[in-house]
């Protein structure tokens, strides 16, 4: 068992055109607000399932690899930008919530709960706004013109979740990925 004390995060990866545009709107936050963290280098665009201590990674792989094999591509749009009111700083865009989506995220949290995981309570049923982070680390004094910028960028974009990985949280690093299915 390789139990990591480290937060990891179960994403869902979004298609290169998406991702492209989300990038585009976080490179314009960040000419007013460069401390914000979101490294578009290292981290693709992504909606977050699911955000966790505790997870045994080896024992999960096979089930998120299952998962990925039985979940087909997802259609959403990114219809809205928005601001977690919160110390993060933390603007995003919001994909339309499809059956799908909410039945999957279900499922994550089953297999992560099952497995010992702690899971942070924003992502427990009744608490998940499903979202694509834009801005991370974004101040108090600077959210009013960064959420200028990005409204200024913003068009509702579609998109295709096309992945599911798993990182973690900290550094980041991506522990693996698997392709949904076609």
């Amino acid at each position: 068992m390789n139990v990591s004390p480290l937060r990891c995060a179960i994403v869902l990866g979004l298609d290169e055109f998406a991702s492209a545009a989300v990038r585009q709107i976080t490179q314009r936050v960040a000419t007013v607000a460069p401390e914000s963290s979101i490294s578009v280098a290292t981290v693709a665009p992504h909606v977050t399932l699911a955000a966790c201590r505790n997870l045994d990674v080896e024992g999960f792989r096979p089930l998120l690899a299952e998962l990925a094999t039985r979940t087909p591509v997802i259609a959403t749009t990114l219809a809205s930008l928005g601001v977690f009111a919160s110390e993060q700083g933390v603007i995003f865009l919001a994909p339309t919530i499809a059956q799908e989506l909410v039945e999957l995220q279900l499922g994550i949290l089953t297999r992560l709960q099952d497995l010992g995981a702690e899971v942070e309570r924003y992502w427990l049923p009744g608490q998940w706004v499903p979202h694509c982070t834009v801005a991370l680390g974004v101040s108090r004094e600077l959210m009013s013109a960064a959420m200028g910028h990005a409204y200024e960028a913003f068009h509702p974009i579609s998109a295709s979740l096309t992945q599911l990985s798993a990182f973690e949280i900290e550094s980041p690093r991506l522990l693996y990925a698997f392709d949904l299915s076609r």
